[in-house]
């Protein structure tokens, strides 16, 4: 039998590790332990990376490479026999390469150096005809583009220019030889072209070796190849930062017991940001935990926490840790006495928060809407605990500026969210009885369009007369327009709808995805009718529960305090300072190898 004597709700201070440090302080202190000098400046916006993260490309197949080169091949053969034998030499290098990259099983862009060999050689055979002068700026500029392509992309020791320049002084003698062209112009030209792309690599380099722990030019491999389609792109990126650091974080877990003594459901907070993109450290954590519990028949709903971009895991292997705790704290509850007490559920004045008794503890989700909602910080998160003795979750729910969106300790939106939180805590009125429901729903829909793995999963809980829906989808924010729409599709069902998202970063390999911004008409109605029938499933599964709040802590090694701030603040200054560079170092290899073809 069920209990349904309540047990009183006293606001109590959240409990705090086990051999923790004081209360006293903030929790960014107790999360971040040893004390890192951050950015300059205010926490930034993330434009320059969004930009970035919107590149999209895919190199061209092997197969349309290999037709390249015999096209190339039968141009120069049209020139002369000879120009047909030099051109061969790029090409058997280029793929030579290749082969050693695939036998070697390294995670780089598929078919890199057959493009780049491609592009070096085709402005070369094309100039032959032109004479020595044009043949001599083509070589000085091309070599300038290769040794870019190559030291650009590959991470290696400072002895990567060697292979580099040695490469340039053979290709010279070859085309030399071959075409009749004076050997000293491509010579020089070659020479300087190497020497001026190296030198402008060593200069980028030093961009975010300072702030990161890392090379530009390492960083800028790992996203050609995470964006060309590997699978294992940028792992080692983040892995390398010298931000990162190791973090003891909370997992938080609203367990729904039936009277038999089974899990049915869950409400899950986990202490870490799903970051930073695609499936790279934790960006998949939400959809890993749902697909891990309902392979334990039960239903999941995955809140986003009061965390940033600070608290990204460094790799997957550290995210799943975040998994098993889940799993693990799931499997205690059942073990646990829980108690069947709730409340109705109550709303913010000034922000959009909800406020709700589950079992001895309060249940707050934090929401600017109509305003934009972003990442709201860890400091924020545990001021709002300590003030209301419940647990707190990021509704994640409004996508608009992220400048906007974010909200920061003792920030302006920091106060309306804190005194609603207060006014909320007194405001809600536990009484016996609680039921609830759950379901899950795939839509099938790609995570290009904004919505990952996890799917949408609802929960209906009935306390106090009123029905109130949980609805998270697996997403990264959704748009105002579409969160509405949910609303009005369910508004029938039920006195209170809540909208909610993970902040999944599965679907942000391309920037910023919000569920509802790409979506297509057919996508949304597929996503709005399973939503209805996760909702209504959820009611048909409404039964007497007993609600656990079960906690847990984990180590897990983060990005760090300032990472992400500092790897937008780099983007921005890599992109400036090479914005200057590169047409500088091109114009200057043009006319120096002008020069010493005239000369000549």
């Amino acid at each position: 039998m069920l209990r349904r004597i309540p047990r009183p709700y006293t606001r109590t201070r959240p409990l705090l590790p086990p051999s923790g440090p004081s209360p006293v302080g903030t929790f960014d202190d107790h999360l971040f332990p040893r004390t890192r000098t951050l950015p300059h400046g205010s926490p930034g916006g993330t434009r320059p990376l969004a930009r970035l993260m919107r590149l999209s490309f895919r190199l061209p197949s092997l197969r349309d490479c290999v037709l390249g080169w015999i096209l190339l091949l039968g141009i120069s053969a049209l020139y002369s026999p000879h120009l047909t034998v030099y051109v061969t030499l790029p090409a058997l290098a280029s793929f030579v390469i290749l082969l050693l990259d695939r036998l070697a099983k390294r995670d780089v862009p598929p078919n890199r150096w057959p493009f780049v060999g491609l592009v070096y050689a085709v402005p070369l055979v094309l100039s032959v005809p032109l004479g020595t002068v044009a043949v001599a700026v083509t070589k000085g500029v091309m070599s300038t583009f290769l040794t870019l392509a190559l030291l650009g992309t590959v991470r290696s020791g400072v002895l990567r220019a060697v292979p580099v320049l040695a490469y340039l002084v053979i290709d010279s003698l070859a085309l030399a030889t071959l075409t009749g062209v004076p050997l000293p112009p491509l010579l020089l030209a070659s020479l300087t072209g190497g020497v001026v792309g190296a030198a402008v690599v060593a200069v980028v380099d030093t961009l975010t070796l300072a702030s990161l722990g890392i090379r530009t030019t390492d960083a800028f491999g790992e996203f050609l190849s995470f964006k060309s389609g590997r699978d294992h792109s940028l792992h080692s990126l983040f892995r390398g930062m010298e931000t990162r650091t190791r973090v003891r974080v909370p997992v938080r877990v609203f367990a729904f017991m039936t009277k038999n003594g089974d899990v049915k459901g869950c409400f899950v907070i986990p202490w870490i940001h799903p970051g930073p993109l695609g499936d790279v450290g934790g960006g998949d954590l939400p959809g890993r935990i749902v697909r891990r519990l309902l392979k334990e028949g039960i239903v999941p709903l995955v809140f986003h926490s009061t965390t940033t971009h600070d608290f990204n895991p460094v790799d997957r292997r550290e995210a799943g840790k975040i998994v098993e705790e889940t799993v693990r704290l799931v499997r205690e509850a059942a073990d646990r006495e829980g108690c069947s007490v709730g409340s109705a559920p109550v709303r913010g004045e000034e922000t959009d928060s909800v406020g709700q008794i589950l079992g001895d503890r309060l249940f707050l989700v934090l929401s600017k809407y109509p305003e934009p909602s972003d990442d709201i910080d860890a400091a924020t998160g545990i001021a709002l605990e300590r003030e209301t003795g419940g647990w707190v979750a990021d509704c994640h729910n409004c996508f608009g500026d992220p400048d906007r969106g974010r909200v920061y300790a003792f920030s302006e939106d920091f106060w309306r969210l804190m005194r609603d939180a207060r006014r909320i805590s007194e405001r809600v009125e536990p009484t016996p009885g609680l039921r609830a429901g759950f379901d899950h729903a795939d839509p099938g829909l790609d995570p290009e369009t904004g919505l990952g793995s996890g799917g949408v999963s609802v929960a209906a809980v009935e306390a106090d007369g009123t029905r109130t829906l949980y609805v998270v989808f697996d997403s990264n924010s959704i748009v105002r327009e579409l969160k509405e729409e949910v609303e009005r599709t369910l508004r029938d069902l039920a006195e209170e709808v809540v909208v909610c998202t993970s902040d999944s970063h599965e679907v942000n390999p391309r920037g910023y995805n919000p569920l509802g911004q790409i979506m297509g008409r057919n996508d949304k109605r597929r996503l709005l009718k399973a939503v209805r029938c996760a909702a209504e499933g959820a009611i048909e599964d409404l039964e007497e529960c007993e609600v656990v709040p079960v906690e847990g802590w984990v180590k897990v090694e983060v990005t760090g305090p300032g990472s992400f701030q500092r790897l937008v603040h780099s983007v921005e200054t890599t992109r400036t300072v090479i914005g200057v560079l590169l047409p500088t170092a091109f114009l200057g290899v043009a006319l120096l190898s002008l020069l010493f073809g005239i000369r000549t």
